[in-house]
């Protein structure tokens, strides 16, 4: 078998001073050896926030009858917050 080197390029950075949390993201190399498994827990620990754009509402969804909407701010509400 011939080995291959690859990259992997995250979008944007990790912003200095933060952390990542541990337990959820886990990285498992294939048993062919061809490659990584890139899993996410079902369930994220220790996250201290997420974030939205600013410019859309942000929607957290636990099956589809629990639904938790963060309108995007408008108007003024758009210069206090963004």
């Amino acid at each position: 078998m011939r080995r291959r080197a690859f990259c992997i390029t995250g979008e944007g950075t990790v912003p200095t001073g933060t952390n990542t949390a541990a337990n959820n993201i886990k990285t498992t190399k294939l048993a062919d050896g061809s490659g990584l498994q890139i899993g996410l827990a079902d369930t994220l620990t220790k996250m201290k926030g997420i974030s939205g754009t600013g410019t859309s509402d942000l929607v957290i969804k636990n099956g589809d009858n629990a639904v938790i909407t963060v309108k995007a701010p408008t108007g003024t509400d758009a210069k206090r917050y963004g």
